[in-house]
């Protein structure tokens, strides 16, 4: 995750590394609050795009679905299968 946080630093556009991070935090680490911002982040830069591609759409949706999640107050993290 170190890594994808460094390459924010000099490519703070890459969509993907928003989301990656995002997905890091919500399935390996118990920080909410940490995958709820990048999650936003990811969001922000994806519906900015004027034509996204079919794979941008999918991680849109599942980046939606993810902060429905963690905005629940039944919220349990999930375990990578």
């Amino acid at each position: 995750m170190e890594a994808w946080k460094k390459h924010l630093e000099y490519n703070p556009t890459s969509i993907a590394t928003y989301y990656n991070i995002a997905s890091a935090c919500y399935y390996y680490l118990p920080d909410r609050q940490q995958t709820k911002s990048y999650l936003e982040q990811f969001l922000a830069l994806a519906r900015k795009e004027e034509t996204p591609n079919q794979q941008l759409k999918e991680m849109i949706e599942k980046a939606e679905g993810l902060l429905r999640i963690i905005g629940s107050t039944t919220y349990h993290r999930a375990r990578p299968q």
